[in-house]
């Protein structure tokens, strides 16, 4: 009860805090992601070719998604901060595991949660819709390290390999985010060469 009873109060105070911006249109940057996903992709006559070629760019993930939702919501932008906040919500959440291995404290993951949900950290993320995908990213890179924090101090390959995957995934969803968490992990790594 007291879990659930967390988790509402997080979304309701989440909700609160962005509610105004639900009604936000869609931005210039938002416009260009539709132009470039039906310029590189929805045009092209093999589909599965365009996909997969344009996600390995720089915008790729961000276009596609944009796209893919195009498909559904239209161009009501209201529906698309709806999704940009669900997916913050997610990244937030995603915090939960690492903050708790870390810490052993149901509080401090509460609050990290918490803060990460209303703070303005990545707000333009949520009402530059296009940039979606950077939750997904942050979300997958979380998750990262938890696994790779349990694969070093338990020294279980399987962590290992679950870890490499999510990181795989985090850098391909956003690599224009992600560039500086290569030098993050060499120096994580120097850490534990260290201690």
């Amino acid at each position: 009860m007291r879990l659930l009873l967390g988790i509402f109060s997080i979304l309701f105070v989440s909700f609160l805090t962005f509610l105004p911006g639900f009604n936000l249109a869609l931005f210039g940057d938002d416009w260009l992601a539709f132009f470039r996903y039906f310029q590189h992709v929805d045009s092209k006559p093999n589909l599965l070719f365009a996909y997969v070629s344009y996600f390995l760019t720089p915008y790729g993930s961000q276009d596609i998604i944009m796209g893919l939702l195009q498909k559904i919501f239209g161009f009501q932008g209201s529906y698309y901060q709806y999704t940009s906040f669900a997916l913050r919500m997610i990244a937030a959440f995603s915090l939960y595991p690492l903050v708790f291995y870390l810490t052993k404290s149901k509080l401090a993951a509460f609050f990290a949660i918490l803060f990460f949900s209303v703070t303005t950290t990545g707000i333009e993320t949520t009402n530059w819709v296009f940039n979606m995908p950077t939750y997904i990213t942050i979300t997958l890179f979380n998750l990262f390290l938890y696994f790779f924090i349990r694969a070093r101090e338990d020294k279980k390959h399987t962590f290992l390999i679950i870890s490499t995957l999510l990181y795989y995934f985090a850098y391909i969803t956003a690599p224009i985010r992600m560039h500086g968490s290569l030098p993050f992990l060499f120096l994580l790594e120097v850490f534990w060469i260290f201690q």
